[in-house]
């Protein structure tokens, strides 16, 4: 893949909105926050003459994490909509309107959540013509409402993360055009997790893995009943994910006590290096029944030289060829888990496949 990104003439500027995902109940970095710190890091190095800026609330993990990596942060509350916020959420709307009207009248304007696009769509009309807008959509469920199937064809262009995101969003916007980006890591973590890889398992169950977040939707419950299922498919289970709900780390702990799994099952909380848990097990599970894109942990697993087995809903036509398996019942799940692995694929195939700059340039090409 090229190492720099081909702009328009003279449209230097990119600027990324994100609203951090500050929840009532507090923050929380996902996978959405991740894709924009990695694509800020990357353009910050692969085009290091382009302005750029990060707007997003600068008392979250993702402007410290930006912040730390030498990044600009321009600090943009983005206050949930809601009648009992209107007064906050008038002034972030008029901040963002002043902070926007300071950018070059040619910049790539990146709208990262629904969030901030729910604040970006309306004030678009009262900025000077020139400026190009781009709504990234991470997730399916944005889909279903009635207000972003209305605003999301009339301004700027619309980009879905993998192929089903994008069918999701061609039908939801009856016809609108809708470009389809992946996700991606940085090649330098492509080259730093593939140090990790070993040979899999031989002649016993599998060390099975999930690297997630204890919240609504990821399927962790869900993943425990199906294999208590099936208790000889698998050895242990190892799950990575903060203790993000805590209703939802008590639903967890209480499969696990139902079905006697004490000993099997392992709840390790949040961990920082997702290479040295990937190494550790030897397959990843992405059990999600949510309606999410392309978690980015797939990749992880894969640069590590990882099977990874997803809930069908999941598996999309991007990961063809390549060793991730949709299941859609425990006992598919344990099919998947006792028949043979496939090879992993090489660490040069997933950068190339997964690079960083094919998605600025279709973010560069659609924009409007």
């Amino acid at each position: 893949m090229p190492s720099t990104v081909e702009f328009p003439a003279g449209r230097d500027s990119v600027w990324l909105l994100d609203d951090g995902l500050v929840k009532a109940g507090g923050q929380i970095f996902g996978g959405g926050q991740a894709f924009a710190l990695r694509l800020c890091r990357w353009l910050s190095t692969a085009e290091p003459a382009r302005e750029l800026r990060l707007l997003c609330d600068g008392r979250t993990e993702l402007a410290r994490r930006a912040r730390a990596a030498g990044l600009t942060v321009v600090d943009a509350s983005f206050p949930e909509p809601v009648a009992r916020g209107a007064v906050p959420a008038v002034r972030a709307a008029l901040r963002l309107r002043a902070l926007l009207a300071q950018s070059p009248p040619d910049a790539l304007v990146v709208a990262n959540s629904a969030r901030v696009q729910a604040y970006a769509i309306p004030l678009w009309p009262t900025l000077r013509a020139g400026r190009r807008l781009v709504s990234v959509m991470h997730e399916r469920d944005s889909a279903r409402r009635p207000v972003v199937r209305l605003s999301l064809p009339r301004i700027g262009a619309v980009a879905a993360v993998g192929d089903s995101a994008a069918a999701t969003y061609r039908e939801a916007l009856k016809g609108a055009p809708v470009d389809k980006i992946t996700n991606f890591l940085l090649p330098e973590e492509f080259e730093r997790m593939a140090q990790h890889r070993r040979a899999g398992p031989v002649g016993r169950p599998p060390m099975v893995g999930v690297l997630s977040r204890m919240c609504a939707g990821k399927g962790i419950p869900e993943l425990i009943d199906e294999l208590a299922e099936r208790p000889l498919s698998w050895q242990r289970l190892l799950v990575a994910a903060a203790f993000q709900d805590a209703d939802y780390v008590e639903l967890v702990r209480e499969r696990v006590r139902v079905h006697g799994l004490g000993d099997r099952i392992e709840l390790l909380g949040e961990v920082t290096a997702a290479e040295e848990f990937l190494a550790a097990v030897d397959v990843l599970v992405v059990p999600s029944v949510a309606r999410e894109a392309q978690p980015t942990v797939i990749l992880e697993a894969l640069a590590c030289g990882r099977p990874v087995l997803v809930r069908s809903h999941i598996w999309t036509a991007d990961y063809e060829g390549l060793p991730v398996t949709g299941y859609a019942n425990g006992e598919e799940l344990a099919r998947r888990l006792s028949a043979p692995w496939p090879a992993p694929a090489s660490a040069d195939e997933l950068s190339t496949r997964f690079h960083p700059a094919s998605v600025v340039q279709t973010l560069a090409r659609i924009a409007r």
